[in-house]
């Protein structure tokens, strides 16, 4: 558009052409139809990085929700291994603690019954 404008009718002279030419050139300009394919290839490019982001976003959502749900599930495990790994206190029925087993038996010994002791 602005290559064919000519003020007042009068020919561009071929100086002005040549200017025009070289300050396209310098600055990377080219007709009006270039540079709008131009822009709308850097909209396309934009958009197409846009989404690729959107997606990696839900992608790294997804693996925090999996991260979070595996360590919830670790830590029940780690609970339940150690209330099964206590010794069971037949005094109370129940699981003990390992502060209240350690070095008493049944019987308030620290050691367990012999097969002697138990015949008597």
């Amino acid at each position: 558009m602005d290559a064919e404008w000519r003020p007042n009718g009068r020919p561009v002279s071929t100086v002005a052409l040549n200017f025009s030419a070289a300050l396209d050139d310098i600055f990377n300009l080219g007709t009006s139809a270039e540079l709008a394919m131009t822009v709308e290839q850097k909209k396309s490019e934009v958009k197409s990085r846009e989404q690729q982001l959107e997606d990696l976003d839900a992608r790294l959502r997804q693996a925090d929700e999996q991260l979070k749900r595996l360590q919830s599930k670790h830590k029940r495990m780690q609970s339940e291994n150690i209330l099964s790994s206590r010794p069971y206190d037949r005094r109370r029925g129940q699981q003990s603690n390992s502060s209240d087993s350690e070095g008493a038996f049944s019987d308030g010994h620290s050691s367990p019954p012999s097969d002697a002791a138990g015949r008597r």
